[in-house]
Formats: C-alpha cells, structure tokens, sequence
C-alpha cells in the first residue's frame, strides 16, 4: 500500500495546477540524492518537537525536511496522502490510547519554513495519527530499509513557481521564478536562449560601445546595442575600468588582471566557460622583449611570468628577486628587493636566461600586448570574465578560494548575476534580485549555483553582482518589473540578432 501512494504522490505532484508548480525531478534527484538516498542507519539528530511523542523526530534545511519515527515495524501503518489542505498521514493501528480519558494530542507549527505549516500527533482510541500539514503538496518518499525498525520519510520542501513566462523570440525566453526555502523567498529572472532555434547570438559589449562614457546601466547598453535582451558584466573599477577580460570580435579590449574563469563565444558560435589561455609580450622602447608564457600564474622552468594588478596574492610568497615592476606604461624599477606595496603594479617575472632584465631600464616605457591562445575547437570571438565557477560539468562546484574571491563577494546572500549554458546550446542569463526588493532574500554562491543547474545550466558562473546586478529586455510591457543595476556598470552580456530581422518591429527600439 506504501509503495502506491508514493507512486501515487509522484504521479499528482508532477501534474498538478497545470505545469505552474514543479517537482524536484533532476535537481533534487542529483544533490538531495548524494546525501539522503540511504538510510541514515539509526544514526539521526533530529529535534523532538512533539514533546508528548518523543519518538518522532525532525530535521530540516533549505532542500528537505526528514521525519524519523522510532520503532515502527514494516507493516505497522499506513502512510498516504490527503487533501484540503495538504498533509502527509502517518497511521499506527497497533498504537492506541486504552481510553477516552488517556487521549491526548500536541502540535508544533513551523514558522521558519514557508512550505510546511504544521506537525501534529493524536494519540486516540482507535489509533494514532501523525500528520505533517502543508501549504502545497510536496514531494516525498520512504528512505529507510523495508527491514528497519524505524521509519523515515524524507520530503522536499524547496518549492518554485514560474511568475511570468515571455517569448522574445522562436527558442528564446524570458522567465520569472519565484523560489520558496525555509530561508525565505528568492525571485529570479532568467532569459532562456536555445541557440539551436533562436536568431539572437550573445554577444560582449563595453559601456563605451554605445555611449560616450565608460559607465552606464544595462538598460542603456540594451538600448543603445538595440539588442534582445542583455545582462550586467564582469568585474570593474572606477570610473569603468574593467579588471576582467573582455574579448571582442576577436579582439582583446581588456586584459585579464585576475586568475578567474570567462564565458567564451568562439567563432564557430558554441559556448565554453574555463580559464582563457592568454598569453602576451612586454617590448620595451630599446626594443627588447619578453614573450609572456603565463600570466597571473608561477612561472616554470624557462618560462616567464606577468603579474598583473589583479593578481593573486598568495603568488607575492613566491617572488623571487628577479623581476622587475611596470607601472603606468613603464619601468619602475629591476630587481625591487625593498618594494612591499605592490598595489596597481604589473610584475615581470622570467625564469629564462634570455632577455635578461638588466636590459631595462628605470623609467623606460614599455608596451605590453596581449594574445588570446585559440581553442581546439575554433579561435575566441568574445569572452567576458567573471568567478567564481558556479557549475561544472553538471555538478556544482563553487571555485571561491581558487579564483580569489573576496569575502564581499563569495560570503552571505546578494543581488547575483550569473551566466550559464548546457549541453544541448541553450543559453543562460539571470539574476536574482536581492533584499532591496523588499520580497527577495538574495542568494549566497551556492544558492546560485543550485539555482542555475535547476534552471537546466550544465556550466555556469558567477558575474558581477550586488548593485552591479541588473538585466534589461528590448522591449516594452510595463507589467514586467525586472532591477536594472543600481549602479552603472562597465560591461554587458547581450542577446542580439545581427541580420536586423528582429530590430524595430518586435522590440522596443
């Protein structure tokens, strides 16, 4: 009888109010999973929060809420399903009050959980009852052995609704989620481009492309590129510098200053985030150079080495004393011993006999140019750098300490902007509205990285968030309220249609 109701539970939860409310299906098989496939074989630190039935125990988290009840033989009760309101039924025949006067009942009702209202027990004449009360019906499954003398009931309690849902284009779409955890609310908006169907391309463009500064908002860059639909950028500094790298039409704009993933659009039109693989010359005005073999990275044997002012700080451990510092376009000094502040420095660091760096000279300008290594499937046509890596293959794996993400960055929940791709060439662009809202928690690193393999994302990462965070559509319903950034921002991921086809008619522009 067990085994139908679960069936039963799956079957309704999957159809019901026509598709506006999802189950948990491959995220919540892949990462609940992991950890609570199994049985948590009699070891299990769950609260008692019935205090007249000290047997039955609960834990929860953002994802489920587990419900243990002690020496409960196979085939002593009844577990299903019921309606108006929702509530999961847990009956125990052989569990009976021996009379009216001995009958007694207890409740606990959960305030910190959206999606649950309320767990009670009635310990009665005929049987007793433990009911799990909640505001839509969830998924849930037996994860104790058929042998054990316990029971558990696992069920998922985060819970998604799709709010809006725009179509800008055959394969693209836009889409606003609303996420329910016992954290609270998160509100997200995502544009879902399927690259094998859609016109639109995305595309990297800089502030400056389309206006005459070097700072402006999403919606501006949107506007001003006449494109589809368009996401705030990479990390940047004022007034519009970027310190991530930018690659346009082929073409780097601007250097890489951190050891942190990009999102690539090679010229063959597929996608990949990883790590560019930059590599550069510094020539000096007597003409010597260097051909730069990594950068932000430990130079090995014979190889040399640029640091830019971004780099990672750990590396300064492993200096040796010979390199020389580049400041503003030129040579600040060779073989700089005594220098500890290393703040907005380019640092030229060779392991190889030839040049040596005695043929610089204090104050001699230098030029440094950079070249972006080709892919083995087709050279990088755009690329905007960001970080952390959210998901990688498939599986998260938030990169924090690996890419140098600050504190502000990778610590605490945030307006977050986030970019991402699958397998089958659908695209993905979103953000997450943050507290300023006033209905939006935000979302921690891995909150958003949970958020994009929901979504369908196979590979993501993180891109400037917080006031930075800002999305904007080309075109107008004033029924859509989606944050554009709350500051000016110095790059942009756009969706355009470079045939013009799209322009003028179905956008706003």
């Amino acid at each position: 009888m067990v085994g139908i109701h679960r069936i039963f539970t799956r079957l309704m939860f999957l159809s019901m109010v026509a598709g506006i409310f999802f189950c948990g299906g491959g995220i919540y098989s892949t990462s609940i999973a992991q950890v609570y496939s199994n049985s948590t074989n009699g070891d299990y630190s769950g609260q008692v929060l019935l205090n007249s039935f000290g047997w039955v125990k609960c834990y929860w988290d953002d994802d489920i809420l587990l419900l243990r009840f002690d020496n409960v033989e196979p085939g002593s009760y009844q577990l299903y399903e019921m309606e108006d309101p929702p509530r999961i039924v847990l009956d125990l025949p052989d569990i009976k009050a021996p009379s009216a006067d001995a009958e007694y009942q207890e409740a606990y009702d959960f305030d910190t959980i959206p999606l649950v209202n309320q767990l009670r027990a009635n310990y009665g004449t005929e049987q007793t009852r433990i009911v799990l009360e909640t505001k839509f019906p969830v998924y849930w499954e037996i994860i104790s052995p058929d042998t054990a003398n316990y029971l558990e009931v696992k069920c998922l309690i985060r819970f998604r609704q799709t709010l809006e849902e725009i179509a800008i284009d055959s394969g693209t779409t836009y889409v606003a989620k609303r996420y329910v955890t016992p954290s609270g609310q998160r509100f997200i908006h995502a544009v879902i481009c399927d690259q094998t169907k859609s016109r639109l391309r995305p595309r990297v463009v800089t502030a400056s492309d389309v206006t005459t500064r070097n700072l402006a908002s999403v919606r501006t860059i949107v506007e001003g590129s006449r494109a589809a639909a368009g996401i705030n950028g990479g990390y940047f500094t004022w007034p519009g510098i970027s310190v991530s790298l930018v690659v346009q039409n082929g073409v780097i704009t601007a250097p890489p200053m951190m050891h942190r993933p990009a999102f690539m659009v090679l010229q063959n039109n597929s996608m990949m985030i990883g790590y560019p693989d930059i590599r550069g010359t510094v020539t000096a005005a007597s003409g010597v150079s260097w051909d730069i073999d990594v950068i932000n990275e430990v130079p090995g044997p014979g190889e040399t080495a640029l640091l830019t002012p971004g780099h990672p700080s750990r590396l300064r451990n492993d200096l040796a004393s010979n390199f020389a510092l580049l400041t503003n376009g030129s040579v600040e000094c060779v073989t700089c011993d005594e220098v500890e502040d290393l703040t907005g420095k380019f640092i030229l660091w060779p392991r190889r006999q030839y040049p040596s760096l005695t043929m610089l000279a204090d104050g001699e300008p230098v030029d440094i140019d950079y070249q972006m290594v080709n892919t083995v499937n087709s050279p990088v046509n755009y690329a905007i750098q960001g970080g952390p890596f959210l998901v990688k293959n498939g599986r998260i794996d938030v990169t924090s300490e690996e890419n140098d993400i600050g504190r502000d960055i990778a610590v605490g929940r945030s307006a977050r902007t986030a970019i991402g791709f699958n397998d089958e060439g659908i695209l993905y662009l979103v953000i997450v509205e943050n507290s300023s809202s006033q209905r939006s928690i935000g979302a921690s690193l891995s909150e958003l990285a949970w958020t994009m393999v929901d979504l369908g994302a196979t590979w993501a990462m993180n891109l400037d968030g917080g006031s930075s965070s800002g999305m904007a559509l080309g075109f107008s319903n004033t029924e859509i309220v989606i944050p554009d950034s709350g500051r000016q921002v110095a790059t942009a991921v756009i969706l355009i249609d470079e045939s013009g086809r799209l322009q003028g008619s179905q956008f706003y522009f």
